[in-house]
Formats: structure tokens, C-alpha cells, sequence
């Protein structure tokens, strides 16, 4: 099985979703806007700590998780991430099955900051798309 790239899923989700989102196209993009951001933060957790798995878990599980993997790290920049208490508020992976107009233009315009910076303290940087 392939090791997974972290990386280039986070930068290719995002992508994706913005791209669905300039089709007003909300709900799959709040979807791929979620997985891009557990991608980055994946990415990070496994970049500062080589020798530990990246948490396979889920917003907002993954938070928790991440928090627990870099305790006493001294990359502020990831986790300053999870400071804020609305870091991806509302999103959970269960979305996938909720109706059409689920997510509002709003709502993934949040959501979509949220994963940029995550990108960000992740060393990410968006491909020709974003």
C-alpha cells in the first residue's frame, strides 16, 4: 500500500473545494474544505514527530488528537490552530450524507480560512488552482 501523502491531499482538497465553491457548489465544497485541513494537520503531525503515526481520526476528534501528539512541541504554529474554539465548527465527516444546501456560502467562506491556515502552519502551499 501506498504511504500516504498527506500533503499533497491537503493542497488537492483545497483546490477542489474552492473550485466547486466558485460554482456555488457548497455542500462538496465544505466537504473537501474539511478533508484538506485534517490533511494539513496530518502532514504537520507527522513532520514534527517523525516517529509517531498521524492521528487517523477525524475533525473534530483529530484536534484532540493532534494537541496530544505535539504536547511539548515547540511549533506554536499548529497549534495555535486549535486556540480557536470554532476551528471547524459544525464540520464532522457524517456531512458527506446531509441534503443539498446543507452548508452555506457563509459557513464553507469560514471554513475555507480555517484550512488555509492550516495549510499554512502545516508549510503548505496551494497549487496552481488555489
Amino acid at each position: 500500500m501506498e504511504k500516504e501523502r498527506y500533503d499533497q491531499a491537503a493542497v488537492r482538497h483545497f483546490a477542489d473545494a474552492r473550485h466547486l465553491a466558485r460554482e456555488s457548489r457548497y455542500d462538496g465544497a465544505g466537504h473537501l474544505i474539511g478533508f484538506a485541513a485534517e490533511c494539513a494537520i496530518k502532514h504537520a503531525v507527522s513532520k514534527i514527530r517523525p516517529n509517531a503515526d498521524a492521528p487517523h481520526r477525524h475533525l473534530p476528534e483529530l484536534v484532540e488528537a493532534a494537541k496530544k501528539a505535539l504536547h511539548g512541541s515547540r511549533h506554536r504554529n499548529v497549534l495555535e490552530l486549535f486556540r480557536r474554539a470554532d476551528f471547524f465548527g459544525g464540520w464532522t465527516v457524517e456531512g458527506r450524507y446531509h441534503g443539498d444546501g446543507s452548508i452555506s456560502k457563509g459557513q464553507y467562506a469560514i471554513w475555507e480560512a480555517h484550512a488555509q491556515r492550516a495549510l499554512a502552519a502545516a508549510g503548505l502551499r496551494g497549487g496552481p488552482d488555489v
